[in-house]
């Protein structure tokens, strides 16, 4: 019985990154933000890979979550991005987070982008969680970190910021 249990995820594993492979090579000339199926299947894999197979989750390097939170993750590839996953329990994803160039959000937004570079509206929307980072929520609920000082928040947020991370977090 045990080694069925061992054989499921494997399988799941598998088979998920060969599908990711499927939609990034059928989509391969359009932004990442544009692919409105894409976005259904990053969706789908986390629902894949976080199923009560993934119990294991408590090997995985550890991540800071937030202030004085920190939680053990999984590295993953979705749409040919690194990602982490915090998952508790059984089916419960609370973090999933990016620092990849290459993932842009609905918005249009990536890593590495200037705070001067977001559009006001957002700009205006600035959170600032002490001890682990400034953020902004988009429309889309992912939200772009930054980081300013050793603690990350220990400077002020400036223009020429930059974004640091992308995480979406329960």
């Amino acid at each position: 019985m045990k080694k069925i249990y061992l054989l499921i995820p494997i399988y799941f594993i598998f088979s998920c990154e060969e599908k990711v492979r499927e939609i990034k090579k059928q989509n391969s000339s359009k932004p990442i933000y544009s692919q409105k199926k894409s976005e259904n299947e990053l969706d789908t894999k986390l629902k894949v890979r976080t199923s009560k197979q993934t119990n294991n989750f408590e090997l995985g390097k550890l991540i800071l979550v937030s202030a004085g939170q920190m939680r053990s993750s999984k590295e993953i590839k979705l749409l040919g991005c690194d990602f982490d996953v915090v998952i508790l329990g059984e089916n419960d994803t609370v973090y999933l987070t990016t620092n990849d160039k290459k993932f842009v959000t609905p918005e249009k937004i990536s890593v590495g982008m200037k705070f001067s570079e977001i559009p006001e509206n957002l700009r205006e929307k600035i959170n600032k969680e002490n001890g682990w980072g400034y953020f902004i929520e988009l429309d889309s609920k992912w939200c772009i970190g930054f980081c300013e000082g050793t603690s990350c928040t220990d400077k002020s947020i400036s223009e020429n910021s930059e974004i640091k991370w992308i995480f979406k977090r329960k």
